[in-house]
């Protein structure tokens, strides 16, 4: 799994949210469905990885 930073604008105010997904779509996707709406992302940025062992 990696952590993916997102920055996101929502009703004029900039927002900043750590989400784990194994991809950038998935990340969104998360956001997405939890505000039940499309969101004005400004970057996806991918933070930390996570080795399996």
């Amino acid at each position: 799994m990696k952590i993916f930073e997102i920055t996101h604008i929502m009703k004029g105010v900039t927002m900043v949210e750590r989400v784990e997904a194994d991809t950038k779509m998935q990340a969104r996707s998360v956001l997405t469905s939890h505000y039940k709406r499309q969101l004005d992302l400004v970057s996806v940025e991918l933070v930390e990885e996570s080795e399996v062992a």
